[in-house]
């Protein structure tokens, strides 16, 4: 029983540290590109560190059943194409670079599958470390994949508003329909179980090298 309520405790912890760092990140870029338009004049934005704000009670719960931790995304107010584009992908590089780093961390602190294992069946400090570079890693891959769903909030709606406004203004006509097919592979389980197969994958590419 301690060991699942510590799981949970540190699945919550990674996921509110991932839907915080994702969208702050994204709101940064957007600072940033605001004051660079507006020849370096200082642009306040105090809105974008209210950390809470990007955390979603339903996001942690599907953190904790399917390990998707959809955030609350900071409202942009964008009118240029270049901007939505910038914003999308950097959602989705800044996913991919802690997925990528996550299983650098383990594979430096914990070595072989074999160290791992033997952290995990023990106790204290080892075991939550691990859990949390584990929960780190399988939490920002989901939220990758999810991300590429061209739901007009997610860093992919960005990027398709980026590029055409006429299949942007499409996928909000289809919102319902994307998000009950979101939904369903959610509940089917397919995006964690890509993950777990990309994961094999890895270790064995990382075992060869």
């Amino acid at each position: 029983m301690k060991r699942l309520i510590l799981e949970i405790v540190i699945c919550l912890v990674a996921a509110v540290l991932l839907m915080v760092l994702h969208e702050l990140f994204k709101a940064v870029i957007f600072v940033l590109l605001r004051v660079k338009e507006n020849n370096k004049q200082i642009i306040k934005h105090r809105g974008i560190w209210k950390l809470w704000r990007y955390i979603d009670p339903v996001g942690l719960v599907l953190a904790v059943t399917c390990y998707v931790p959809v955030s609350k995304p900071f409202m942009f107010r964008i009118r240029d194409k270049k901007t939505n584009l910038i914003i999308g992908i950097s959602g989705l590089v800044f996913l991919a670079v802690i997925f990528f780093g996550s299983v650098q961390m383990l594979h430096i602190i914990y070595g072989t599958n074999a160290n791992a294992a033997a952290a995990l069946n023990s106790s204290g400090n080892r075991r939550a470390g691990i859990l949390f570079w584990q929960y780190m890693q399988m939490l920002s891959f989901d939220y990758f994949i999810v991300n590429l769903f061209p739901v007009s909030t997610f860093d992919m709606g960005h990027i398709i508003a980026g590029k055409s406004a006429r299949i942007y203004l499409g996928i909000i006509k289809a919102d319902t329909q994307i998000k009950l097919l979101l939904i369903l592979t959610l509940f089917l389980n397919l995006i964690n179980a890509g993950y777990m197969g990309f994961i094999k994958f890895l270790s064995l590419f990382i075992a060869v090298l």
